[in-house]
């Protein structure tokens, strides 16, 4: 993460990025990789591990994971950081199957239960989420 005391183009051009995200209407999901790798804190369990690290044993192991949570929480951020985790530390044999958005996913909620049971059917499957519609509100 860079550090308000670093000086030099790449701060300048990452604080401008910052500035123009913020002063925007833009989601997180459409922040330069290099802005969102200098915004993302990093959070470790009491294990020691990384969010990103358990979630993504928890893949390689075969177990589904759901990341639900409001608008702009972060659900993409910590998706990007397990796809990378696994993409370091995972089998290249296994098939993971990744739902960016479920709330999104289709035209109705027939379509988006469907995607769901096709990505089940293929390998260990993360879903993210916005809370909002799961919950019917």
């Amino acid at each position: 993460m860079t550090s308000h005391s670093d000086s030099g183009p790449a701060n300048d051009t990452l604080t401008a990025q910052a500035s123009a995200f913020l002063r925007g209407t833009k989601t997180a999901e459409a922040l330069s990789p290099t802005l969102a790798s200098a915004i993302y804190v990093e959070r470790n369990l009491a294990s020691g591990e990384s969010l990103a690290q358990t979630l993504g044993s928890a893949l390689i192991h075969g177990q589904n994971v759901v990341i639900t949570g409001s608008a702009g929480g972060g659900k993409t951020m910590l998706l990007d950081r397990i796809r990378e985790w696994l993409r370091l530390n995972a089998s290249p044999e296994i098939d993971f199957q990744f739902i960016p958005d479920f709330t999104a996913a289709g035209e109705s909620q027939e379509h988006r239960v469907e995607l769901l049971r096709r990505c089940l059917d293929r390998g260990p499957t993360l879903i993210a989420a916005n809370e909002g519609p799961l919950l019917g509100t």
